[in-house]
């Protein structure tokens, strides 16, 4: 038997496991438009035309909690 006892995490609009149980129970989506802040879009090197890629246009954000785009190649 397993039993889980004790369980944490954020995730995109959800600040606690308790919202994200009502998200996944009411088939929320809990994905958008990419904020402004974050990065660009239209400016990422993403965004040229490679064979074998796709442009990302959305997804899903914790708010408080930085991705540095450029640490990853992405501008």
């Amino acid at each position: 038997a397993i039993a889980v006892v004790g369980l944490a995490g954020r995730y995109p609009k959800a600040r606690n496991m308790r919202e994200f149980w009502d998200n996944l129970c009411n088939g929320r989506d809990c994905t958008g438009e990419i904020p402004a802040e974050r990065w660009s879009v239209k400016r990422s090197t993403i965004h040229k035309h490679v064979t074998g890629t796709e442009l990302i246009e959305s997804g899903g954000f914790v708010p408080e909690i930085e991705f540095d785009p450029a640490s990853h190649g992405l501008r």
